[in-house]
């Protein structure tokens, strides 16, 4: 099973969902907010449930497809996520 442009998205979108609880979570944490902290953990806490979730969808999925076992696939490089515009202006010095 290839995992389509769709589902890749989708567990991007989560995982920066994640990442925006996580900081929001150290954030509360440093200004010393203990009922902020907790609240923002619990949240953090479902949206990783949610996000294995996802990811074991996708493996269930590849499971059916090749039932003797996830097969090795070589490295596809890294493209940085950084806009255009954004590394035009840091090239630019503004």
């Amino acid at each position: 099973m290839i995992v389509s442009l769709d589902v890749a998205q989708r567990i991007r979108a989560e995982l920066l969902r994640v990442k925006r609880l996580r900081d929001g979570v150290l954030a509360a944490a440093r200004a010393g907010d203990g009922q902020r902290t907790l609240a923002g953990a619990e949240e953090l806490g479902r949206a990783l449930d949610d996000t294995l979730g996802l990811v074991d969808a996708v493996l269930d999925a590849v499971e059916e497809d090749h039932p003797s076992g996830l097969r090795p696939q070589p490295a596809l490089p890294r493209v940085p996520r950084v806009s255009a515009q954004r590394g035009l202006r840091a090239k630019q010095g503004g």
